[in-house]
């Protein structure tokens, strides 16, 4: 049940660019506040074994917002979710900085990874980087809700950002394979 949920919210995370370009032409925004809280419920039930602080805020953040969407019934505010999400999840990224262990490091104790001190330096360095690019795609995302047309949104935060986010991934994967062998970490 727990992968079926996980698989539901990761389709409707990804469909939600196309979901909103197609249905806003059909549904007021307020209708898409059940949308989030659906998301967030299941966000909720799916990680009921990790609910740290950053999770318990997020998903808070995600009900506030949706609360405002259903009360302002804003077009604007509906595609302003890809840029709110983007800056939440960098502005952890960075906060985890000013902790002892970096966000990145913390998922990696928490899947077995033994943290070397080279280790240690790469998952900061490596949470700063994944902070900065998605401060830098919440910027992208933020100037096409407020200012470019819906099509240019919908491409970018339904296909481009989504393919940069996993080069980014893919060059990273790579690079830290080269690095641990480098550093025996």
């Amino acid at each position: 049940m727990r992968i079926l949920l996980i698989a539901i919210a990761t389709l409707l995370t990804l469909a939600y660019p196309l979901v909103v370009y197609f249905g806003i032409q059909r549904c007021s925004p307020a209708l898409f506040s059940l949308f989030f809280i659906a998301l967030a419920a299941i966000k909720l039930q799916v990680s009921h074994h990790q609910r740290d602080r950053s999770l318990v805020l997020t998903l808070t953040a995600i009900m506030a917002y949706s609360i405002a969407l259903a009360l302002s019934n804003s077009e604007r505010l509906l595609l302003l979710y890809p840029a709110f999400v983007s800056f939440n999840v960098a502005a952890a990224f960075f906060a985890s900085l000013r902790q002892d262990e970096s966000l990145i490091e913390r998922s990696a104790r928490a899947h077995g990874k033994v943290i070397t001190p080279a280790a240690k330096y790469y998952t900061r360095w490596l949470t700063a980087v994944w902070g900065g690019a998605l401060l830098l795609n919440g910027g992208i995302s933020l100037y096409l809700a407020l200012l470019g047309a819906r099509t240019a949104w919908a491409l970018y935060s339904g296909l481009i950002s989504y393919a940069w986010l996993a080069a980014l991934f893919a060059g990273e994967y790579a690079y830290r394979r080269y690095y641990m062998a480098k550093h025996h970490a």
